[in-house]
């Protein structure tokens, strides 16, 4: 009968202590798992932030491209209406 209550009280120890590891490990997984899930957004944002800087200096030498292409045809523009203009004279 004692040798009973003993053996009981081990396994339902046994048990407790399992219950409490399996709870333990559950609230480290949900901790890990958390952790994770912060890391992977900073990661998202600072790929999204190192893109837009990437696309904004990309539009940026796009329009200085554009600016500098635009100048060339107007000076080109002026030179051959100054060349006509001279041969008109002359």
């Amino acid at each position: 009968m004692i040798l009973r209550s003993i053996g009981r009280a081990r396994t339902e120890n046994k048990d407790r202590v399992a219950k409490a590891r399996e709870k333990a490990r559950s609230k480290q997984d949900e901790v890990r798992r958390r952790r994770e899930e912060e890391q992977r957004l900073r990661d998202e944002d600072e790929r999204d932030r190192l893109r837009e800087e990437h696309d904004q200096r990309e539009r940026l030498r796009r329009e200085d491209q554009e600016r500098r292409l635009q100048e060339q045809r107007e000076l080109g523009q002026q030179r051959q209406n100054a060349s006509i203009k001279g041969d008109r004279h002359d």
